[in-house]
């Protein structure tokens, strides 16, 4: 793929920049997504907000594992270190919005989060309360879900906050 693959308007916003770049490479055949992974690295060193990059980058359908890695590695401090229970996973969700336009009820979607931290297939998950297209006014939280293979962390995207999981019971978390 050459750059030329990439010409776009100048009056973009970096949003929509940053989401052309992903499109473009997922309906390229190549694995991965350099040129936008290597996007997000240096808006992140130039100072971007890493939560609002982050949202924007979750929409990528499937990541290499290196990708979770280079993810990680430019992600903020954890506040908290947790080991996998489930009081421990609501904890880092402190609003649920029983909303039709949810990932699902709140008790599905910490099981779902418990099955993925004790699973620790690397992957990228994301976990909305109200995510209505209609209505843009509507309060959606936000929460990604990152595992790569020695790490996992939970990020709650609208409080700006970063949680990592700990081992439980022999598990490579």
């Amino acid at each position: 793929m050459a750059l030329n693959d990439y010409l776009v308007p100048l009056n973009l916003s970096l949003k929509e920049f940053a989401q052309r770049m992903i499109q473009k490479e997922n309906s390229d055949f190549s694995p991965g997504h350099p040129f936008s992974m290597k996007l997000f690295e240096l808006l992140v060193e130039g100072g971007c907000d890493f939560y609002e990059l982050l949202s924007i980058y979750s929409e990528i359908p499937k990541f290499e594992n290196n990708e979770i890695d280079e993810l990680m590695i430019l992600s903020p401090v954890p506040k908290e270190c947790y080991t996998v229970t489930k009081n421990n996973i609501r904890t880092c969700i402190p609003r649920w919005t029983s909303s039709k336009y949810s990932s699902g009820p709140i008790s599905e979607v910490v099981e779902s989060i418990m099955d993925s931290l004790t699973d620790f297939t690397p992957r990228v998950r994301v976990f909305n309360s109200n995510l209505n297209l209609r209505n843009k006014r509507a309060v959606n939280d936000r929460y990604i879900l990152m595992i790569s293979e020695k790490n996992a962390l939970f990020m709650d995207i609208n409080r700006r906050s970063t949680y990592s999981f700990s081992q439980i019971g022999g598990a490579r978390i």
